[in-house]
């Protein structure tokens, strides 16, 4: 089965999540945006054709490394409220952190690695003006459309080991890579989510 989905995953938010069939995690925790995006080549870059002579071993390597057409994204959101700083969110991936300013170039350097979708897996990601903004720099700069939610959500801890994020919490917001931004759908509330979470295993907030 060929790759369909990369998740971009910071530990500070609990343990793994596991890769299985099709879903390629990249553990981006002591990264900066230049080791995220050569982890992200590794998987999704296709290889230049130096031969036209046919090597299944290349064609199979080419074919694993091609842009995904999912990327996600799962990390915590961070409400910012000091008198120095000049912005009231930030997602808190990696060591560098992605705030207003830098989320333009976050996003152009995931332009043509993925094909469909950003999903953002983050608390109140769609909630605050400077979380919009972050949202929507990153879907310009990559060229696809951003998914966030506005709303805090709820995620099941499976055996104590891994992640599963599970269905979005609140109102769900596209952000289109023409700068343009609604509200795509609106899932269960917090309350909701986390009741549920609780009937099947340990859950926590992100």
């Amino acid at each position: 089965m060929s790759l369909q989905h990369v998740v971009l995953f910071d530990r500070h938010i609990g343990p793994l999540v596991h890769s299985r069939e099709g879903v390629r995690t990249i553990d981006v925790t002591a990264l900066s945006y230049s080791g995220i995006f050569q982890r992200l080549r590794d998987v999704t870059e296709p290889v230049p054709n130096q031969s036209m002579t046919y090597n299944p071993m290349r064609h199979r390597s080419r074919q694993a490394r091609a842009p995904v057409p999912v990327l996600s994204i799962m990390c915590h959101g961070v409400r910012v409220d000091l008198p120095n700083v000049d912005f009231d969110f930030f997602l808190d991936l990696g060591v560098q952190g992605i705030t207003p300013s830098r989320a333009s170039a976050f996003g152009m350097g995931l332009r043509g690695h993925v094909t469909e979708k950003i999903r953002m897996l983050v608390c109140n990601a769609a909630l605050t003006d400077d979380g919009k903004t972050i949202m929507s720099r990153i879907a310009v700069g990559a060229g696809v459309p951003v998914f966030a939610s506005a709303a805090r959500q709820a995620y099941t801890l499976h055996y104590g080991r891994y992640v599963d994020f599970g269905p979005w919490e609140g109102d769900v917001y596209r952000f289109d890579p023409s700068g343009d931004w609604r509200i795509a759908f609106s899932g269960p509330s917090y309350a909701q989510g986390l009741a549920e979470a609780q009937r099947n295993t340990r859950p926590f907030g992100g």
